[in-house]
């Protein structure tokens, strides 16, 4: 049991430490490059193509959250263990199972419900946020060139926040980098 807990917390750590597009990109590899059990890219037709298609980007998306959220319940549980009416319960003899579902889950699931229900409010916010903003009209605008600005457009249309993100940082970064026109670096 406490090998179990100790390879829990090494997974959960390298899940906390992977970044989410290296995460994609590795699931991507393996499962749709080597094994060919999801497509590498594409959005699909229909409601089961659509799922099939977007299987790898939720996991990947997914993996950093459920691994914070698996040490958040470890951590509860054996913060539970030790309270007083967890240890009166138990000498007072009554049986595991009943404590367990009773007393140490009940409690031991409020920070993780709490954090459930901020990180949810979070994605829910910033989803809210991108579409009020008209994301796909001021990306549009910032690329100056049709595939920018393709790109920009399908990004918004599919949904895609972190592209819709990356996609206007790296603009604006290379605007704040452009020379002037009648600068010294433009007759260059």
């Amino acid at each position: 049991c406490r090998r179990l807990g100790i390879g829990i917390t090494v997974l959960t750590s390298i899940g906390l430490a992977i970044p989410s597009f290296v995460a994609a990109i590795i699931l991507i590899t393996v499962f749709a490059v080597n094994w060919k059990l999801f497509p590498v890219f594409g959005g699909g037709t229909g409601f089961v193509d659509r799922l099939d298609h977007l299987t790898l980007p939720a996991v990947a998306l997914a993996l950093s959250w459920l691994a914070y959220t698996s040490q958040l319940t470890k951590a509860a549980i054996q913060d539970e263990l030790g309270r007083e009416h967890v240890e009166t319960a138990t000498g007072r003899g009554i049986k595991r199972r009943h404590i367990v579902r009773r007393h140490l889950l009940r409690n031991a699931m409020i920070p993780v419900t709490t954090v459930a229900g901020l990180t949810v409010a979070g994605y829910c916010t910033q989803a809210a946020f991108l579409l009020a903003t008209g994301i796909e009209q001021e990306l549009a605008a910032l690329a100056e060139t049709p595939p920018e600005q393709e790109l920009a457009r399908e990004a918004a249309r599919l949904a895609d926040h972190e592209l819709d993100q990356a996609f206007a940082s790296a603009v604006r970064e290379a605007a704040a980098f452009r020379p002037p026109p009648n600068g010294p670096l433009a007759q260059m």
